[in-house]
């Protein structure tokens, strides 16, 4: 994970380090996304959408942002097509 000034701490090292191993042990690429703000953006879509109290959002945000990171990847690979 990068930093919102686009600088790597400690947990992107970590997260290197295990695309490295996983690479190796697969034989398979891992491809790295960018997933800075898809919390944001799945908290923020959920309050727009309504209906949903704050512990439930909170209980979903994970799984939104996650799909909002895939459309985004398949997004980048559609554009880079």
């Amino acid at each position: 994970p990068r930093k919102m000034n686009g600088s790597t701490g400690v947990m992107a090292d970590e997260v290197l380090q295990a695309a490295t191993l996983l690479t190796q042990a697969l034989q398979l690429p891992v491809v790295l996304w960018d997933e800075r703000l898809t919390s944001v953006e799945a908290e923020r879509s959920m309050r727009e959408i309504g209906g949903m109290r704050r512990k439930k959002r909170t209980e979903h945000v994970d799984t939104l942002a996650a799909v909002i990171l895939l459309q985004s990847y398949l997004e980048g690979k559609r554009l880079q097509e």
